[in-house]
């Protein structure tokens, strides 16, 4: 009885491990009643598949090389090698023979080859050159250009050909500098209205702006301004064309630029600086001096003071109160208008370029050289 209670004890020993493993790797168990049943198909199932498919893999990776390896030990591979090794064998230790066809080939090869490289060369050459004929065209290119800076610099100065002075066309009074009307600014240069090319000629629009001018057309219009014809005949006055040839005259406009000149301006304003004309200013206060009481003189003497009839230069002109100061045309001054005895009307001297003048029954003193009122009287004449 004790014997067999250790043997009993000793297997229960022996069995508990396996036990356990068993519901470690199968942990569904299976309940019936009291007595548990051990499923085994975890991890151990698992396992043995695995090693099973292996012994396959072996099996099939082991007969499909041995059958490739049997397929490259066919005949056709075999007498390949044989081929291979027979050749190798005859060829060794012995120079390649060229055939005549080899050598042919070669030697168009080369050519080719050659013929290849000279074109190459012969394009750098090419290129070279185009580039050194290139550098030469910009280096004529800047030395031209210069010089034709240099001809516009001397052109600008008045001095086309260069001999160191001023060009008779651009310096007429020959006093080494260029003349005013050519050079307004007074920089040395010709002005670019007068040569705007730069060729040392006056341009063809400056000189026919200038005889434009000398017409008295500045406009372009076919008729003469009106700074040189105040009376509207058409004509340029008289004042400013004296000799009657249809030109304005160069003591009025010097540089024919359709303007009247400043100095002409001055000198008519003031005094002439010559002293030929004995030209001044008119002096109003001749009214504070009792010779030329014509107020007095007029109640005494009425049938003095009764010309006549007025004719105006113009048809439709009527008459208008003129203060001093404005211009009139020189229809209106005109010699038949003029008063050529004012002492017998106790009326004073007119002097230098001044004349008396009836305008209707008033009497005006006029500058004859530009028509300017100078002085006036109102309802003079009855």
């Amino acid at each position: 009885m004790r014997l067999f209670f250790i043997t009993g004890l000793m297997a229960a020993t022996m069995l508990t491990p396996a036990t356990a493993s068993a519901a470690d790797i199968a942990p569904n168990l299976n309940k019936t009643g009291t007595a548990i049943t051990a499923d085994l198909t975890g991890k151990v199932a698992l396992q043995r598949d695995g090693r099973g498919e292996r012994r396959a893999n072996r099996g099939n990776r082991g007969s499909g090389n041995r059958d490739a390896r049997r397929g490259n030990r066919s005949n056709d591979n075999r007498d390949a090698r044989r081929a291979t090794r027979s050749e190798n064998r005859n060829n060794r230790g012995r120079a390649n023979v060229l055939t005549e066809g080899d050598r042919a080939e070669q030697r168009q090869q080369r050519r080719a080859n050659r013929q290849q490289n000279g074109n190459a060369n012969r394009n750098v050459a090419r290129s070279r050159a185009d580039v050194g004929r290139s550098n030469r065209q910009a280096r004529r290119d800047v030395a031209q250009r210069g010089e034709r800076r240099s001809d516009r610099r001397a052109n600008a100065r008045g001095d086309r050909n260069r001999d160191g002075r001023v060009d008779r066309r651009f310096d007429r009074n020959r006093d080494g500098r260029i003349d005013r009307r050519f050079d307004r600014n007074n920089n040395g240069r010709v002005d670019r209205r007068v040569d705007r090319n730069r060729d040392g000629k006056i341009d063809r629009r400056y000189r026919e702006n200038r005889r434009a001018n000398a017409r008295g057309d500045r406009n372009r219009d076919g008729r003469v301004d009106r700074r040189w014809d105040r009376n509207r005949d058409g004509r340029i006055d008289r004042r400013f064309d004296r000799n009657n040839n249809g030109r304005v005259d160069r003591r009025v406009d010097r540089n024919r630029d359709g303007r009247i000149d400043r100095r002409y301006r001055d000198g008519r304003k003031y005094s002439y600086r010559d002293g030929r004309r004995g030209y001044k200013k008119w002096n109003r206060s001749w009214r504070n001096d009792r010779r030329y009481n014509w107020r007095n003189y007029r109640k005494a003497n009425r049938h003095y003071y009764r010309p006549g009839r007025y004719y105006s230069p113009y048809r439709n002109h009527s008459y208008r109160r003129w203060n001093i100061g404005i211009y009139l045309g020189s229809s209106f001054y005109g010699s038949r208008y003029w008063i050529n005895d004012p002492w017998r009307y106790r009326l004073p001297p007119a002097y230098g370029g001044y004349r008396w003048i009836r305008y209707y029954d008033d009497v005006l003193l006029i500058d004859t050289y530009d028509g300017r009122v100078v002085d006036v009287i109102y309802d003079f004449f009855y």
